[in-house]
């Protein structure tokens, strides 16, 4: 099947070439990174020449220095760091000191060449460091929102142009995608399965490699178990309160491993914490905070929920973070801690 051209990432991308040099796709294991840095490559190569290099399969491969850095890329791939080509870098989480490396190449103006890299895990912001943050261009790619999404299942998406044209079956078959993007992942690949037990398969295959790969890889501990037990407890009380002493009791593990947990879902864009709104800023982190899920379908996958208001609400919470990224969402409580 043909994969899906996620436009406004392409183009917000495509606009900025000639001007920027770094650019970073970040955000959760298979969104579609890759594929639209495949789709860009594919646009660009009619200009630049282009090179596409994944350090998930070199991820023993290290630099200490800008030059080994540009030295291997010269001599394997004979890539000229001083034209104007472009090197597509996925999984750049794997390098161990990006920060030197990319910043050299970004302040050397001898260099001319563009880097397109993605990054999976929330690390990025601790591991660039200051010094070389503002130099990228920054895009976060979300899971498809239901506009997306509609786009992908219903080729007649058009027809919102026109909503005199609508009809009761189409009435219908909107009723049955919503429910549908309510119930399972909005991965591409889930997206793309067509029978239910091809979603769950999909789904099980995404999760499978998140706890086998990625827990053992980044956290180097042997606490799988108690991990998943911790991850499911969360998912099964999502937008409650998260009280890290009541959860460390519950299952006699240690606060600081509850903690460790909780910034590795974090830091893999799995879950995002909701904190209380106040006028007065400097009390809102030291408030708890609920969770919400990155997406439904892996809720639903992890707790078996049933609970539609935590669905709808988590849908609503979900689709304001993809369409203003930029925008803080908090929620509410009046003075008698009723929630808003």
């Amino acid at each position: 099947m043909k994969n899906f051209y996620r436009k406004k990432y392409i183009d917000t991308i495509l606009s900025k070439i000639e001007t920027e040099k770094l650019f970073l796709l970040v955000w959760a294991r298979q969104v579609g990174k890759t594929t639209i840095m495949e789709m860009l490559k594919e646009q660009l190569e009619n200009k630049y020449n282009c090179l596409y290099f994944n350090f998930e399969d070199f991820f023993e491969k290290q630099f200490k220095t800008k030059q080994e850095f540009i030295d291997f890329f010269k001599f394997e791939f004979w890539f000229d760091f001083y034209s104007e080509w472009i090197l597509f870098l996925d999984e750049i989480q794997y390098l161990n000191n990006p920060e030197s490396v990319l910043k050299s190449i970004y302040d050397d103006k001898n260099i001319k060449i563009k880097i397109i890299a993605t990054w999976s895990r929330f690390w990025w912001q601790k591991k660039v460091g200051s010094s070389l943050i503002w130099r990228w261009e920054i895009i976060k790619i979300y899971p498809f929102d239901f506009f997306e999404f509609l786009e992908f299942r219903w080729k007649d998406v058009e027809i919102f142009e026109n909503i005199e044209n609508f009809n009761e079956s189409k009435y219908d078959l909107i009723e049955k995608l919503i429910e549908e993007y309510q119930t399972f992942w909005w991965y591409p690949a889930v997206v793309k399965a067509i029978s239910r037990q091809d979603k769950i398969n999909e789904t099980k295959k995404i999760i499978d490699r998140f706890f086998e790969k990625d827990f053992i890889y980044f956290m180097k501990t042997g606490d799988l178990l108690d991990f998943k037990k911790v991850f499911q407890f969360i998912a099964l009380n999502t937008k409650n309160i998260i009280k890290v002493d009541a959860i460390a009791q519950n299952f006699s593990i240690s606060r600081y491993k509850i903690n460790q947990f909780l910034d590795f879902l974090f830091d893999s864009y799995l879950i995002y914490p909701c904190y209380p709104y106040f006028k007065d800023k400097s009390k809102e982190y030291n408030q708890n905070y609920e969770i919400y899920f990155n997406d439904i379908g892996m809720l639903n996958y992890i707790s078996g929920n049933t609970n539609i208001w935590n669905i709808n609400e988590s849908l609503v919470y979900l689709e304001i973070l993809k369409n203003n990224p930029l925008k803080n969402i908090y929620y509410y409580k009046k003075n008698n801690w009723s929630e808003i």
